[in-house]
Parts: structure tokens; sequence; C-alpha cells
């Protein structure tokens, strides 16, 4: 794998999280920043690059975080799927 290969520039993230079906856009990047909740950077003489192994740490990480509450919201929705069927 070549350096080059191994880091994505800010335009190939964003082209990449859409083939994953992410609503994903340099403003998104640029917001996640500010808040500090999308994947860390790295600045290299003034442009920035996103390692593939920590972008794919963080999508990783937002699953994880997000699994209790989808199975609490899954749950809910086959509850009152569920009542809605009985009644």
């Amino acid at each position: 794998m070549t350096l080059s290969d191994e880091f994505w520039t800010p335009k190939e993230l964003t082209e990449q999280l859409r083939r994953l079906g992410l609503a994903c856009s340099s403003r998104s990047l640029a917001r996640w920043e500010v808040r500090r909740e999308g994947p860390a950077k790295t600045r290299v003489g003034g442009r920035t690059v996103y390692r593939r192994e920590t972008v794919i740490a963080w999508l990783r990480s937002r699953e994880q975080q997000s699994a209790p509450s989808e199975l609490k919201r899954r749950g809910a929705q086959v509850t009152s799927t569920t009542r809605a069927g009985t009644s």
C-alpha cells in the first residue's frame, strides 16, 4: 500500500461515505470538525487528509454508540405494532 492509498482527501472521504449511503458533504466534515464529532484528520502543508484506518475506526465507534438506542427504538416500534395488531 502506498502512502497515497493510506489517506483520503476530504473530497475522497465524502465520496466514500456517500457510497455507503451516508449523506456527507464538505460542509458536513466542517461541521463535524467544529463539534469534534467526525474522524480525526491530519494536516500536512496546509492540506487536510484522513487516514483510512482512522475513518473506519470512527465509523465502528459510531456503530457501537448507536446500537443501544437503535435496539430501544426498534423495540418501541415492535411494541406499538404488536399492540395495534392485537387490539
